[in-house]
């Protein structure tokens, strides 16, 4: 394919802006279904195997859960336009359980919630480890280094956008959209080195 016939369909506003919903409705979908299935399994999960174990599975279902969300919805935008599409879902869905295990590790040490600098840690790892996967897999669409910087920004973003309870579920929504947002801007400088 013509790589500015490449850039040209990655780029158009329309696109980026195909690529920011489809980004936060992924990052939607696996709070929606993954957090209150580790909320209701996790405490039993963890008395019969002990929490270390328990950690990692919770890791797992945690990753699982966001690259798979994210990997398909951004799949979905990525088909047709790229040859490397299915490689992207592979390195998100990968990405996304090393980056679940690692953050859910680190988040160990979170003090019942109340250790910003770790939290901050665990959702910048989870982000930065989720981008790395991407880019290792198909460095066609995430054509610089950045892209991991960028998705931990915006993994980061999210979350504290997020966690701000006295505007849920809106916070939660608009959290999505900046990752989305970053992530598009991300692709769109990228396209255009």
């Amino acid at each position: 394919m013509n790589t500015t016939l490449t850039q040209n369909k990655t780029t158009s506003i329309a696109w980026l802006a195909a690529w920011t919903i489809a980004s936060a409705s992924g990052v939607i979908v696996s709070m929606v279904g993954v957090l209150p299935l580790m909320w209701t399994y996790g405490e039993g999960v963890e008395r019969a195997l002990g929490q270390w174990l328990a950690q990692i599975i919770g890791g797992i279902v945690l990753g699982l859960g966001i690259g798979t969300a994210v990997g398909i919805a951004q799949w979905l935008v990525l088909r047709g336009r790229s040859a490397d599409a299915t490689r992207w879902l592979v390195g998100s869905i990968l990405g996304g359980v090393i980056a679940g295990i690692v953050g859910i590790l680190i988040s160990v040490f979170n003090e019942q919630g109340e250790n910003m600098p770790v939290m901050l840690l665990a959702f910048a790892t989870l982000g930065g480890i989720l981008g790395l996967g991407q880019f290792l897999a198909a460095r066609s669409i995430a054509r610089s280094p950045l892209w991991i910087v960028a998705n931990t920004v915006g993994i980061v973003a999210a979350w504290f956008i997020a966690s701000i309870e006295s505007a849920q579920p809106a916070s939660v929504v608009v959290g999505a959209l900046v990752f989305g947002v970053v992530t598009a801007a991300a692709l769109w400088w990228s396209a255009k080195q």
